[in-house]
């Protein structure tokens, strides 16, 4: 059965790392090059965290939020985050909410709920921002929302899913999941200006250096090729598609390094190649071995590599560290399902 959102696996050991004991200070100086880890948790439950990580000193803090909030919990699975103005936005997709809190000491500074299973944040401005939900009963939303004053200033029916976004040349381009398009919006008007047809399930997206947006298509659930595919932003047209001629498997995530001009993605594998290719690599870059890598970082300081192993799903996750050309550099533990990187 071809991955969707969980993997089961056992641990690769790579190269032994420091690991705090979490006894440590809750709030790690934020300049201190930080790697803020998003744990999922569990669904269901109010277990999902957030864990800082310091490349420098390969120092780790979990639940630094509730550490900074009088031991309240973030919430149920976690799903993403972005900066805006010196403060997190934490979309909280099974608690229904968006989390605001300070970016230097993680404390609570307001919230936006209830918010319908908020999935990705996009900064539009300072002032405003898009959100995509996670409904599977063909009744969702694009939320767009006030950042100063955290309230939800307009609903766009999109009919279901929509996952990540890129905000190029006034449009939002938005990937609307079970439709199998990529939505794009006037970013002004808030209105739909075109529905460019892809892959199954296009989910993950990245803007190139050219100004191109790659979209990481899935293809489905064993009835679809994935693919990753350029869409031109000013013809609003796919440009090319990399398609892998196997639909047993699935491209999870998609990343782009910080000169813009290379994708990373997990393919089982992790893979890299040239915003000019025309096909997919047959070479991996990190070989998964006993791995299932579920997460993936890229820092755009130096261009290290972030993977994350989720386990069994219920003890503490593995992140990995590598070099931009693939070499193991470190492991350490976060907490329960580590989901996302977001580098400060």
């Amino acid at each position: 059965m071809k991955k969707f959102l969980f993997y089961i696996s056992i641990s690769l050991f790579f190269l032994a790392c420091s690991e705090d004991d979490g006894n440590g200070p809750a709030i790690i100086n934020p300049t201190s090059e930080r790697v803020v880890i998003v744990n999922e948790g569990n669904f269901g439950t109010a277990n999902s965290s957030i864990s800082i990580y310091t490349s420098k000193d390969n120092q780790i803090n979990d639940a630094v939020f509730s550490a900074s909030n009088a031991n309240r919990p973030l919430g149920d699975l976690t799903q993403s985050m972005v900066k805006i103005d010196q403060r997190y936005f934490i979309a909280v997709n099974n608690s229904n909410k968006i989390e605001v809190v300070n970016a230097v000491d993680f404390k609570s500074v307001g919230s936006i709920d209830p918010i319908n299973q908020p999935r990705y944040i996009l900064p539009i401005d300072a002032q405003k921002a898009y959100v995509t939900e996670s409904n599977f009963t063909g009744s969702g939303n694009i939320y767009i929302i006030n950042t100063t004053n955290y309230t939800i200033e307009k609903t766009i029916p999109t009919g279901g899913w929509t996952e990540e976004m890129v905000f190029t040349n006034n449009k939002v381009f938005v990937s609307n999941v079970l439709a199998n398009e990529v939505w794009v919006f006037d970013a002004n008007a808030d209105t739909l200006l075109s529905r460019i047809s892809t892959n199954k399930q296009p989910q993950k997206m990245v803007l190139d250096i050219n100004g191109m947006v790659w979209v990481a298509c899935t293809g489905g659930f064993n009835d679809g090729n994935p693919a990753l595919v350029q869409i031109d932003p000013i013809k609003l047209s796919v440009a090319k598609s990399l398609e892998l001629n196997d639909n047993t498997k699935s491209i999870s995530e998609l990343k782009i390094n910080s000169s813009k001009d290379e994708l990373i993605y997990i393919l089982d594998d992790v893979f890299k190649i040239s915003i000019m290719d025309t096909v997919l690599s047959s070479m991996p870059l990190i070989s998964k071995g006993a791995n299932s890598f579920y997460a993936l970082g890229v820092d755009p300081r130096n261009d290290d590599i972030y993977l994350s192993d989720a386990l069994d799903f219920v003890q503490k996750g593995v992140v990995y560290r590598f070099d931009r050309t693939g070499n193991a550099l470190l492991n350490f533990k976060a907490e329960i399902i580590p989901g996302e990187f977001f580098f400060d």
